[in-house]
């Protein structure tokens, strides 16, 4: 259902991200958009200069494009975020509590829900960390 999005851009919501700042802003983890010149200013004014105050890819396209739709109103239940399904739910911490960077323990594994297929994971644990 993802790839049969027709629209120009399409891209993560921050809502329900955990880790997410900004509830209501864009993750750039996934994007889909529709080639050609639309959205080629979008790329080619992000400069040095830019760089300089911008320090996120996702702030870049908040100040850029404002509100688009997102995977997650596309494709409802596709994505999960991995802290607040796996680490800080209740399930989580009856599982086996919370990840602890400093100790790099992680919970004991909870199932994949029926239907997700992205799981968006935050700096700590990498999905590498993550055994199953």
């Amino acid at each position: 259902k993802l790839l049969e999005f027709q629209g120009d851009f399409l891209t993560l919501s921050t809502a329900g991200i955990f880790c997410e700042l900004a509830p209501e802003g864009l993750n750039s983890s996934v994007i889909l958009w529709t080639a050609g010149a639309k959205f080629a200013p979008l790329f080619q004014r992000l400069s040095e200069a830019c760089l300089h105050y911008v320090h996120r890819f996702d702030h870049w396209l908040d100040m850029n494009l404002g509100a688009v739709p997102s995977v997650q109103e596309h494709c409802p239940g596709l994505v999960e975020d991995y802290s607040s399904r796996w680490l800080h739910s209740e399930e989580a911490v009856e599982a086996g509590g919370l990840w602890r960077a400093n100790t790099g323990t992680v919970p004991k594994t909870l199932p994949l829900p029926r239907g997700v297929g992205i799981v968006n994971f935050p700096r700590n644990p990498m999905p590498s960390e993550v055994l199953q």
